[in-house]
């Protein structure tokens, strides 16, 4: 049964047998939406990368199949909260909300025709897979209650919560060149960090008797994961026009670190673009002329909307 149905269920029940309930200190508060995040410098890179190739579907058409399109910044949302109303209007929450997942997959494809003025020409096929796995924040909330019309509160939270997050992206290419020689590789990256962030927002509660009250809420969320920590690699076989491989220029190599943002040359074109990689000190020197160098983050704030129940428990 979905998060919903159980929401219907409950509140049913406990609001047939609930009139005249007396006033509760906790309760228990279920809520369901959708919200956003900025997602940051992932999307950024991806839009930089395909800027490049903006510039070449403009001057030679034909050429670029397919483009770089950021992640989703949207998705489902659900929170469940444990309140405990302990002076007056002040109540305090420990809440924890649904975990929460990004994916995009781009293919591109970039002809170079008539190379070296001998007519011939030669492809790069590309798959670009990014996914961000969010696990279900934890919360802790203060709120304050404030009368307006009969039935309906004026609710004011704000609090701090706990994210932690992984990252994974994988590139994967198909070089074929003028001499028949096929170059097909991957570089994967793999890494999570955590980080703390703050929210606010309003809710208004519609009160229905003592102890079942219906709740609109928005939040605003301040929150950024600022270090990442994990590994990256690459693999790549080079093949000649026979399909013999040539292992003199095959590359397996591993590493591990902290994922950093910089800008640097083009690994195809003559261009620079913004890019992340896994390195154990920051890329100062490097076959792209690394630029601006920093820590790369993910950046979850964003707006919330929720509407659930309030049920009051003793």
């Amino acid at each position: 049964m979905k998060f919903r149905n159980w929401l219907v269920l409950l509140s049913a029940l406990l609001f047939c047998g609930s009139f005249s309930a007396a006033q509760t200190r906790f309760s228990l508060v279920f809520n369901e939406g959708f919200g956003s995040i900025k997602v940051g410098d992932i999307n950024t890179t991806l839009v930089s990368l395909n800027s490049i190739y903006d510039v070449l579907r403009n001057a030679e058409p034909g050429t670029v199949v397919g483009e770089y399109l950021p992640l989703p910044t949207r998705y489902r949302d659900w929170q469940a909260e444990i309140r405990w109303n302990f002076w007056r209007r002040l109540s305090l929450g420990v809440s924890v909300s649904g975990p929460s997942h990004f994916s995009q997959m781009n293919a591109l494809t970039d002809t170079f025709f008539n190379i070296g003025n001998s007519g011939s020409q030669q492809t790069m096929n590309t798959v670009l897979t990014s996914d961000i796995h969010v696990s279900p924040p934890i919360g802790f909330n203060l709120c304050y209650s404030l009368p307006t019309i009969s039935r309906i509160n004026l609710i004011v939270t704000g609090g701090i919560s706990y994210h932690k997050a992984r990252f994974e992206q994988t590139r994967s290419w198909v070089f074929h060149t003028p001499s028949d020689t096929s170059i097909i590789g991957s570089e994967d990256i793999d890494v999570s960090g955590r980080g703390i962030g703050g929210h606010g927002g309003i809710a208004l509660e519609y009160i229905f008797n003592r102890r079942i009250s219906l709740i609109v809420a928005g939040d605003l969320r301040l929150a950024k994961i600022r270090t990442f920590d994990g590994h990256e690699s690459i693999h790549q076989d080079v093949f000649d026009g026979y399909g013999g491989i040539l292992t003199v220029y095959n590359i397996n190599v591993a590493w591990e670190g902290v994922l950093y943002h910089y800008i640097g040359d083009s690994d195809w074109l003559y261009a620079r673009n913004e890019k992340i990689t896994v390195s154990s000190s920051p890329p100062e020197v490097g076959i792209d002329n690394p630029f601006g160098v920093r820590k790369a983050f993910l950046d979850l704030g964003g707006f919330m909307f929720r509407i659930g129940v309030k049920i009051g428990l003793f």
